[in-house]
C-alpha cells in the first residue's frame, strides 16, 4: 500500500456494525491538517468537503476504519417536487443506472428494488438515492450518530441507530461490487489497514500525588555539654611533723639541776 499521507492509526472503536446508518462529520470543524490529509488521501478524486455531514451506510468496518456510502437528495427538496439526480443532465445523466432510491423515491431502474430500512422509514422518503460510485474509506472517529433517523428500543430503554434490512443490504453491495470500478482497491487498502497495529493512547505525564502531610519530626536531642571535670589541685606540701620527742617539763628540768 502507497500513499502520500500518513495513517494516524488512532486507538478508536466504532460503535457501528454492517448495516448502521451513520453520519460523516463535518469536514473542517475542529480537525487537523493531519486529519484532513488523512481523509483526502483515502479517497482520492472525491470531494470529502462536500461528502462531509451526509447520512451513509456502513458496508464494512473493524475496529479503526469502515467502508460507507452516503445518502444524499441531491440538492431536490419540496420547491423542485424531490427532482431526480439523473433528471439534471451532465454526469448525473450519464451514471442514471447507479442511484439507488428508498421507498418512497423515484427509480431510474424500475427492475432494482429499492432500499428500505429494517424497521421504520427513511427521514426524506421522496428525496433519498445511493449512488453505487460513491463508497468512501473513513476513520471510524469520522463516522458520527445520524440522529434523524434513529428510533426508540423499549427493550433496551435507549435509542438505537436505524439498520438496513438485511435483504436489502446484500442487494446494495452487489451491485456496489459490480458497477464500481474502485472497489476492490478500496476493499484491499480497507483490509491492509485493519491489520495496522492501533497506537496506544496518547501518554501523558502522571498528576502528581499529594503526598500525606508528613508528622513533625522529633527534634533530636542536643548533645550534652562535655563536662571539663577540674582537676583536682595537687596536694599541698606539708612539713614533716617532728618526730616525737620525749617531752620534758620545766619542773623536771629544775629538778634534774638540783641533783
Amino acid at each position: 500500500m502507497t500513499t502520500d499521507y500518513q495513517p494516524l492509526n488512532y486507538f478508536a472503536i466504532s460503535q457501528f456494525i454492517v448495516g448502521d446508518i451513520a453520519c460523516l462529520k463535518d469536514y473542517n470543524w475542529g480537525r487537523t491538517v493531519e486529519e484532513k490529509r488523512e481523509i483526502s488521501g483515502l479517497n482520492p478524486g472525491h470531494n470529502m468537503e462536500k461528502a462531509s455531514n451526509h447520512p451513509c451506510i456502513v458496508l464494512k468496518t473493524n475496529r479503526k476504519y469502515a467502508l460507507v456510502t452516503t445518502v444524499s437528495a441531491h440538492g431536490s427538496g419540496p420547491y423542485d417536487n424531490w427532482r431526480s439526480p439523473w433528471t439534471r443532465g451532465g454526469h448525473y445523466r450519464q451514471r442514471r443506472d447507479r442511484y439507488r432510491s428508498f421507498q418512497g423515491t423515484a427509480r431510474f431502474n424500475l427492475n432494482r428494488k429499492s432500499l428500505r430500512l429494517a424497521t421504520g422509514a427513511w427521514p426524506k422518503p421522496r428525496g433519498s438515492w445511493v449512488n453505487a460510485e460513491h463508497v468512501f474509506l473513513v476513520p471510524v472517529w469520522f463516522l458520527g450518530v445520524f440522529k434523524k433517523a434513529q428510533s426508540y428500543d423499549r427493550y433496551q430503554k435507549k435509542l438505537v441507530n436505524a439498520h438496513m434490512a438485511e435483504d436489502s443490504l446484500d442487494d446494495l453491495l452487489q451491485q456496489i461490487i459490480e458497477d464500481n470500478w474502485q472497489w476492490t482497491r478500496l476493499l484491499q487498502e480497507f483490509e491492509e489497514l485493519g491489520r495496522l497495529e492501533p497506537l496506544p493512547p496518547p501518554s501523558h505525564p502522571p498528576a502528581p500525588v499529594a503526598l500525606p502531610p508528613r508528622a513533625p519530626a522529633k527534634a533530636s536531642p542536643l548533645p550534652r555539654p562535655a563536662t571539663t571535670t577540674k582537676a583536682s589541685p595537687p596536694p599541698a606540701l606539708t612539713k614533716p611533723l617532728p618526730s616525737p620527742r620525749n617531752s620534758v617539763s620545766w619542773a623536771q628540768v629544775a629538778k634534774g639541776k638540783k641533783r
